[in-house]
């Protein structure tokens, strides 16, 4: 998935972070990941949550992920957005992609996920959603399974995902993935 890829989505002018998000994802393609799986989450805190406490509980979900352990064994990386405030509080979209030839079952691991969102990172204040769990009835609002990464469709479908299932189009995304090069074992 290239950056004409993510302009084929009809998203004129795509932000450089989804085009960055494209390329971390081709990135996996290259170093010999044929499938992904991926898992699109909105994780929930109340509006109360002040900015800094926001921070820290995202903080706290990166180093989860980079440290592989648990519900992030074989997780390759995170992408998200910052917050918006909407009827549920403030709402942080993200994706989390992990090694599909490891992790297939997408629905079970985005609910693992979303409870180690509300118990050991919000300590029982956050909530979450599942969008993988309603894939196939919602369509682009949905969250995306396992894709591989050598057909076009599949990533043109994750492009789309990037560039408007993440929140507010436009809205900068940040990606959390292993260095170029590296393995996930020296993250």
């Amino acid at each position: 998935m290239d950056a004409g890829a993510c302009h084929q989505t009809g998203r004129t002018g795509a932000s450089s972070s989804v085009q960055s998000a494209g390329e971390f994802i081709q990135g996996l393609a290259r170093q010999g990941y044929q499938c992904l799986t991926i898992i699109r989450l909105a994780l929930v805190v109340p509006t109360t949550v002040l900015p800094d406490e926001l921070h820290q509980q995202v903080t706290s979900l990166r180093t989860a992920v980079r440290a592989r352990r648990g519900v992030f064994e074989h997780a390759l990386g995170l992408i998200w957005t910052a917050s918006s405030v909407g009827q549920e509080g403030k709402v942080i979209h993200s994706l989390l992609i992990y090694d599909g030839a490891q992790v297939e079952d997408d629905i079970q691991r985005g609910h693992d996920v979303g409870h180690y969102w509300v118990n050991s990172v919000t300590e029982g204040r956050g909530r979450y959603r599942n969008f993988n769990q309603h894939r196939q009835l919602h369509g682009v609002a949905s969250g995306l399974g396992c894709l591989r990464t050598d057909v076009p469709s599949e990533m043109g479908w994750l492009s789309f995902q990037l560039g408007y299932g993440m929140g507010p189009v436009g809205w900068p995304l940040t990606i959390v993935g292993m260095p170029h090069g590296e393995s996930p074992a020296r993250w």
